[in-house]
């Protein structure tokens, strides 16, 4: 399959687009379950959508330390309490213990909740830089796995982009980011904060 970036007014790529090809696995293995420690549990990312699709990504970690994307599930102009049956039953299929979701969507994640759904709200205002940080690094140290079937993931990966303003700040592009928010949101907890990361080639520190 493939792919093409399609930039408008924010040209900067956020991510290599060489490591997020790598992360592409085209032939999914014969017995995935061997694959992961039997405890490891799942996790999800959830993306409300408005506007735009909800897009809800569920990742687990293998025992060689990289993280498999196992489903990805988008909705649009679909009535929310069909989409909340429908969260609850993915995260019984692929054992979610916990998903972190968008917390814009506040009357939806008390919906979950109440469906004994495990959901932690991430509030993007104060997140999202360090998200951003920690996504690009696990692509940059080769520990995603994305199926190719799930394509839509990687195109709005390699479209992904950014512009910085003339006092430094950083503005991301909403061109299509549903399914990138949502790996965002899965993966953000896997692993320790680190106390320095690294966005856009420049160090920050403590951020």
């Amino acid at each position: 399959m493939e792919y093409q970036a399609e930039f408008g007014v924010f040209v900067e790529a956020v991510f290599n687009h060489k490591k997020i090809l790598e992360a592409v696995e085209k032939e999914e293995p014969v017995d995935l379950e061997s694959l992961f420690n039997p405890y490891e549990p799942s996790y999800a990312g959830l993306d409300w959508g408005f506007r735009h699709p909800t897009v809800l990504t569920i990742v687990r970690k293998q025992k060689d330390g990289r993280i498999r994307v196992l489903h990805v599930e988008a909705w649009k102009e679909k009535p929310y309490l069909q989409v909340v049956e429908e969260i609850k039953q993915l995260c019984k299929t692929f054992k979610v213990e916990k998903v972190y979701a968008d917390s814009s969507g506040v009357i939806e994640n008390q919906v979950l909740a109440a469906e004994n759904i495990n959901v932690e709200p991430v509030v993007f205002s104060t997140e999202k830089h360090r998200m951003v940080s920690n996504l690009r690094m696990l692509f940059e140290q080769g520990k995603i796995i994305i199926p190719e079937t799930y394509s839509e993931t990687v195109k709005e990966l390699l479209n992904y982009s950014y512009k910085s303003s003339d006092k430094g700040g950083v503005t991301y592009s909403k061109f299509r980011d549903d399914h990138v928010d949502s790996l965002m949101l899965a993966v953000g907890k896997m692993f320790q904060k680190p106390s320095e990361v690294f966005i856009f080639g420049f160090r920050n520190k403590k951020l």
